[in-house]
């Protein structure tokens, strides 16, 4: 049975700082075990290089773009002379979880640049071990902090991307089978008296 954990972040820079490492490689920014904070190493590594670091080579314009397909959330904007990346996304055991090691790039870019923000890896109710753990990002340095009781954080982020609980519970009422229909049971038939 697989199990996921939520990675939500939110980082803003300065325009030109977007502009300078939006086209440079996740390969430039190198992150090792560790770098989440996870108490677990093996945990840790399934966010970093487990399947071989599926990033490697991409630029990170592309690292966020990749986060904005199917139910995932992924926006740049820009205001005031800042831009900020929102992304969010549920990473699967059993598929994706290395995506994460682009997201620790870009923050390791933004660090020198004035980027400020944070990133977080949040058990999604499903694996037994840690809640999860939170890196933030503040006048160019990170600090890492581990989560505990991520349950509402969870659940926050679950109906970010889901939407509500009464809309998610609708959607599965809709997938449901309808009912069978019941079948009328047929008289026995009468037995034809023989005579001889």
């Amino acid at each position: 049975m697989g199990w996921g954990y939520f990675l939500d972040a939110t980082l803003t820079l300065p325009n030109a700082a977007w502009k300078t490492i939006s086209p440079k490689k996740t390969d430039a920014f190198p992150t090792k075990v560790g770098w989440w904070g996870l108490k677990d190493p093996e945990l840790e590594r399934r966010f970093i290089d487990m399947f071989g670091d599926c990033s490697k080579g991409w630029s990170l314009a592309k690292v966020v773009k990749t986060f904005g397909q199917g139910e995932s959330i992924a926006t740049i904007t820009s205001a005031k002379g800042s831009t900020t990346i929102r992304i969010v996304d549920l990473l699967s055991k059993d598929m994706d979880t290395d995506l994460a090691r682009g997201v620790s790039a870009l923050f390791e870019a933004a660090a020198p640049l004035g980027g400020e923000g944070s990133v977080s890896l949040v058990n999604d109710g499903t694996y037994v071990g840690e809640d999860g753990s939170t890196v933030t990002l503040s006048k160019g340095k990170l600090s890492r902090k581990r989560l505990k009781d991520s349950w509402a954080l969870a659940e926050k982020l679950g109906a970010l991307m889901y939407g509500d609980d009464e809309d998610f519970l609708e959607d599965l009422e809709d997938e449901e089978e309808p009912a069978p229909t019941p079948v009328k049971k047929k008289a026995p038939a009468k037995k034809k008296k023989v005579t001889k």
